[in-house]
């Protein structure tokens, strides 16, 4: 496949170092498509380098980590959306995946999403910059949103009576779990 020239939603070395370069708006996204994909990640094609690290990482997560068929889907997913917009992977850097999980963000994806992302690209990030395919690891300092840990409601003060109640009369039955 030949690689496609630089456009506006994709990142080249010049634009990557510029975090405020300007992105085109994205298609929509195919209400078939997987839905852990970037929206419109499928029409846009993953240049050659890009492709190679990517099925790299694949195999590493498959074969040597011994990843579920889940996990390496979700950050195929994931990665495939981040990457397409690259034409070098040397142009991968902090302030564009700060703009990927942002436009994730605004799009209303949420805080499980992102995480997983984060974590999605932190991984390929640190493998392809042990594996000599990066200079640096960008990923090494993307922070991503925690996924909320709901705390239970709590009992109003009827309810707790109640339980005790409960507590009380089964003591008074002789229930071991009273």
């Amino acid at each position: 496949m030949p690689p496609r020239p630089p456009g506006p939603e994709r990142s080249t070395p010049e634009s990557a170092a510029d975090p405020a370069a300007d992105h085109a708006a994205e298609p929509a996204a195919d209400p078939g498509a997987d839905p852990a994909a970037e929206p419109g990640a499928a029409a846009r094609a993953v240049a050659p380098d890009v492709g190679e690290a990517l099925e790299g990482f694949v195999r590493h997560l498959t074969l040597e980590k011994g990843r579920s068929a889940h996990t390496v889907r979700a950050y195929r997913g994931d990665l495939d959306g981040l990457l397409s917009r690259l034409d070098l992977l040397a142009a991968l850097d902090l302030a564009l995946l700060r703009r990927w999980l942002a436009e994730g963000h605004a799009a209303g994806l949420g805080r499980s999403t992102l995480a997983r992302r984060a974590a999605a690209a932190r991984t390929f990030t640190a493998w392809a910059h042990r594996t000599g395919r990066l200079g640096s690891d960008p990923g090494a300092l993307l922070v991503s949103p925690r996924p909320r840990s709901p705390l239970p409601d709590v009992l109003d003060t009827a309810e707790t009576e109640s339980l005790f109640a409960a507590a009380v009369s089964g003591a008074a039955e002789g229930e071991p779990e009273a």
